[in-house]
């Protein structure tokens, strides 16, 4: 980079001081033709900047550069009139020398204003088209001033020269001018080292320009012709400054971005664990896929398929894999016609794999595939279903077994007659029943415990299960139970009608004082409350979380478990929220993505 920065400036410095010496030797022959083409240079100078900064506007962070680069569009504007009006040119009839002194006043304080906001705009994000529409109505309303007798003040008098008020604005800018160079460096963090030296030599030239224009009292004297040559400097330099801004530094590092792209992206392309390849699609005469073709692959590739580079690339699906039909080319085909990226799991036959692939595209006519190697997963998955097949089997059958020596042992007990038997030998029997009773329900708990899990959740109505709840549990007695579910279903577990059964029966077990029970909901922004209260006894304080674990209580230690576990496969949560005295309050949280409404 240093380098180009190096060739750049050593051409361009000894061209722009070429010019000058061109054109300060043209001054001695003919005075008119120098400033005219002094003029004409700084106004296409002025042009490119404008047209360089709105070009690459979306490019250039600089707000200072993008300001003037604006500005100097209507600064040229001015210029333009002020060569045209100037002394021997004769366009402007019935004008004398004030006019172009008038113009040229009026651009430079334009320029000086210019310079100082967009100085004092750093950092702020500017607003190009509201500025072009402003700077649009300011130059109309100059030239309006300039043109019309008696409004804007008089700048040159022919025999006499300068006027008061032209000297004190030169001044004036002059003081403009530099306050702007101390902005600017005061701000000197938001400019590159180089932008900086380059805007404030042009500050400076133009400080220099506008203290030579004090001077003189012939519009073609030697004051005036040093005043131009810095005002083609300072031009020069600001075009130079964004050149660098625009288009040479901005294009240097896009090239750069994209050979660190390039090396980047090759080396995640290279180093990276899945397969890659690249294919194209080939058809026959009447346009139909009949075959697909490797352009390229990553290492991976070579070690999942133990296929060299050398052979894959450039060569047919057929002849690489030695199948009569290309693998998967219905689905290939259509992601390469357009299609959306599709990602599938499929067995490979031929090579005796099963491989995880995404297939995309980025072209028509091609397409890429990232595909895994998973066979051993599948494999290990298949084992361990097999596993869990003989396992649920093993533990069916002894919980059969279990259920049917529960039977028999209750059945013995049945026909023991305990008339004529000690009480403590009663006590014993009562004891044993009980415990009996306890191996049972934990026989039933290890069933629901198994079942649960096994099938995919699926999205179930809540009105429907507390109804076919009622329906099969008449026998509540005083008990009311009522319910306004209507409307909601949610995502759960297929085992969700043990969730009501629990936690209805856990009420008619522990209420005591029970009298009602009530079902209803509360949405909220971010989930739904499904509430299930009662008016018994309730549960204290210290308790509120010990009964959703295992093997609280002495008789049914399970069930409030089982209901936590349930609802927790499809990350819904519930707890007991009630007042102790006043009932039990239970509350299952379903985030929003599990629920939803039903017609």
């Amino acid at each position: 980079m240093g380098s180009s920065e190096n060739i750049n400036h050593r051409f361009f410095f000894p061209a722009l001081f070429l010019f000058l010496g061109a054109t300060t030797l043209i001054s001695f022959i003919n005075y008119l033709l120098f400033h005219t083409i002094a003029e004409l240079f700084s106004i296409v100078i002025g042009c490119l900047i404008f047209m360089i900064a709105w070009t690459a506007r979306d490019r250039i962070e600089n707000s200072f550069l993008l300001f003037i680069g604006v500005g100097y569009l209507f600064i040229v504007g001015l210029d333009l009139l002020h060569t045209l009006a100037f002394k021997g040119m004769n366009i402007f009839a019935g004008y004398d020398a004030n006019l172009p002194t008038q113009l040229w006043i009026a651009a430079r304080s334009l320029e000086a204003a210019t310079l100082l906001i967009a100085a004092f705009l750093i950092p702020r994000k500017v607003d190009l088209r509201l500025q072009f529409g402003i700077y649009f109505a300011l130059v109309v309303a100059l030239i309006w001033s300039i043109f019309t007798p008696g409004v804007f003040p008089d700048c040159f008098i022919e025999g006499s020269g300068l006027t008061s008020f032209k000297i004190y604005m030169e001044y004036l800018l002059s003081i403009l001018f530099a306050t702007t160079i101390v902005l600017i460096y005061q701000k000197r963090a938001y400019f590159e080292p180089r932008i900086l030296h380059l805007m404030i030599a042009a500050l400076g030239a133009t400080i220099i320009a506008e203290l030579a224009f004090t001077f003189y009292i012939d519009v073609y004297g030697l004051s005036n012709l040093i005043g131009h040559l810095f005002k083609i400097i300072s031009f020069a330099l600001i075009y130079l400054a964004l050149v660098e801004t625009g288009i040479r530094r901005p294009l240097e590092i896009l090239y750069r971005d994209l050979a660190e792209s390039e090396e980047k992206f090759r080396g995640l392309f290279q180093t990276m664990k899945e397969g890659f390849a690249l294919h194209e699609i080939v058809k026959d005469d009447d346009g139909n896929a009949v075959d697909y073709r490797i352009l390229e692959v990553n290492p991976a590739f070579e070690e999942i398929l133990s296929i060299p580079a050398e052979s894959a690339i450039n060569t047919t699906a057929r002849e690489l894999y030695g199948t009569e039909e290309p693998p998967f080319l219905d689905r290939y085909a259509a992601v390469a016609d357009g299609g959306e990226p599709i990602t599938f799991e499929e067995d490979v036959p031929q090579l005796k794999r099963h491989f995880r692939i995404s297939v995309f595209s980025e072209k028509t006519n091609t397409f890429a595939t990232i595909f895994n190697d998973i066979t051993r997963s599948v494999e290990d998955q298949k084992a361990l279903s097999l596993a869990n097949k003989k396992l649920n089997l093993l533990t069916s059958l002894t919980r059969h077994d279990i259920f049917n020596n529960i039977t028999a042992a209750e059945g013995y007990l049945y026909l023991i007659d305990t008339t004529d038997m000690p009480p403590d030998t009663i006590r014993y029997i009562n004891g044993l029943r009980e415990q009996i009773g306890a191996i049972q329900r934990k026989n039933e708990f290890s069933r629901d415990y198994q079942n649960m899990g096994i099938q995919a959740p699926t999205w179930q109505s809540l009105e429907k299960n507390i109804e076919e709840y009622l329906a099969d549990h008449t026998d509540t007695g005083d008990i009311t139970i009522e319910h306004n579910l209507t409307g909601y279903e949610i995502y759960a577990d297929p085992m969700l009608p043990r969730v009501f059964e629990n936690l209805i029966g856990n009420a008619l077990i522990h209420g005591k004082t029970l009298t009602s029970i009530r079902w209803h909901t509360e949405e909220k922004e971010d989930s739904l409350l499904i509430i299930c209260e009662d008016d018994g006894v309730g549960v204290v304080d210290e308790k509120k979380e010990s009964i959703f674990r295992p093997a609280f209580g002495r008789s049914h230690g399970f069930g409030l478990y089982l209901v936590s576990e349930i609802l927790s496969i499809t990350e819904i949560t519930i707890r007991e929220n009630g007042v102790y005295g006043e009932g039990a309050r239970f509350e299952i949280q379903v985030p929003a993505e599990k629920f939803r409404r039903n017609s």
